[in-house]
């Protein structure tokens, strides 16, 4: 597997979650009292911001999988697709539709690098284990 996948899945994971705090910090509705700080995308972003954090931390430890990989995809596509929430800042929001689209690339390129590395070893194997079953 490419470290530089993986280093650029990382890097796009805590921009992205950074970029979703930042809006929401610079959201005057989002921290108003008497607003609804529970609208979709203001849930999106504070969804999106928890499972880049996620995600980036366990890419780092080595622990992360494709359905982790999957769910932040998801999770950043859901975030940029909305219109933009009324109270954030309108560069705050270009940013956080940006980071989100390009967090959501670099984990599907990381998704579809293991997918292949997977199928190649399981050819592999089988092409191999195929030749044993010949050569009896």
């Amino acid at each position: 597997m490419s470290k530089r996948l993986i280093d650029r899945c990382i890097q796009a994971s805590e921009l992205c979650a950074l970029a979703c705090e930042a809006a929401l910090a610079t959201d005057n509705a989002y921290t108003s009292p008497g607003t609804d700080p529970y609208s979709r995308p203001h849930l999106a972003m504070v969804s999106c911001a928890s499972v880049c954090g996620l995600v980036s931390r366990a890419l780092r430890e080595g622990d992360a999988d494709l359905e982790l990989l999957r769910w932040c995809a998801e999770m950043c596509m859901a975030c940029a697709t909305p219109q933009m929430p009324p109270g954030v800042n309108s560069a705050a929001w270009s940013l956080v539709v940006r980071v989100c689209r390009r967090c959501a690339m670099e984990c599907n390129a990381l998704i579809d690098a293991v997918t292949s590395s997977a199928r190649t070893a399981i050819d592999a194997t089988r092409d191999s284990g195929f030749q044993v079953l010949a050569d009896e």
